[in-house]
C-alpha cells in the first residue's frame, strides 16, 4: 500500500483544521443548495466552496498550489469522508486479487450528508433558542418566588441556614454558568 505523503503546507492545513473542536467546526462549515460545502475561514467572512467529492476549493491557496487546503480538511471532517487523493493506493502485486476495489463515496451521498447536517444544525439552533427561553422563564419564576418568600411572615423560622446557603450556592452556580456562555 502506497500512502501519498502530505507536503509541509498540507500538513499545516490539516493541523489547523483538526485543531478545531466540533462546535467550532460546525460554526464554520455548512452545505448549500447547489451541493457545495461552504467553509468560512476565520480570516474571511466570505465562505469558500469545496465540492462534495473534496477535490477542489475556491480559496486562493488551493487556486495557486492545487494542494489540499485547510477548507478541504474541514469539509472532510464535516461530512466524515476522507479526501480521495490522500487515500492509500494499493500497489500492484504479483498475485491477482479477486476482490474488487472499495467503491468511491458517491457525490449524492456526500450532498445528502451535507443537506442532513444543515437540517440538523437548524434543529439544534431552534432547540438552543427554546432552552434560552426556558432559562429566562425559570429565572423570572425564581425571582417572583424569592420575593414572595421574602415577604412571607416567619420564613426565617421555617427554614434552616444550611438550606438557604444551598439555595444561594445553586443560584450563584447557575449565574456563573450563564456568564460563561
Amino acid at each position: 500500500v502506497n500512502k501519498r505523503s502530505l507536503s509541509s503546507v498540507e500538513k499545516e492545513a490539516r493541523k489547523k483544521a483538526y485543531a478545531l473542536d466540533w462546535i467550532e467546526l460546525f460554526e464554520h462549515v455548512r452545505g448549500d443548495a447547489q451541493g457545495f460545502i461552504l467553509v468560512t475561514a476565520s480570516s474571511s467572512s466570505e465562505p469558500y466552496r469545496v465540492n462534495t467529492n473534496l477535490s477542489t476549493c475556491s480559496c486562493p491557496a488551493y487556486a495557486s498550489t492545487e494542494l489540499t487546503c485547510k477548507h478541504m480538511f474541514m469539509a472532510s471532517r464535516f461530512i466524515g469522508q476522507p479526501i480521495p487523493r490522500l487515500r492509500p493506493q494499493v500497489a500492484p502485486s504479483s498475485s491477482a486479487s479477486t476482490e474488487p476495489p472499495p467503491p468511491a463515496p458517491l457525490v449524492s451521498t456526500a450532498a445528502a450528508v451535507v443537506s442532513s447536517n444543515a437540517a440538523d444544525e437548524q434543529n439544534v439552533l431552534e432547540e438552543k433558542q427554546d432552552k434560552l427561553r426556558q432559562i429566562v422563564q425559570e429565572s423570572n419564576r425564581l425571582l417572583a418566588l424569592c420575593q414572595q418568600k421574602q415577604g412571607s411572615a416567619g420564613i426565617e423560622n421555617r427554614v434552616s441556614r444550611a438550606q438557604l446557603e444551598q439555595v444561594l450556592a445553586n443560584i450563584v452556580a447557575a449565574r456563573r454558568d450563564v456568564e460563561a456562555l
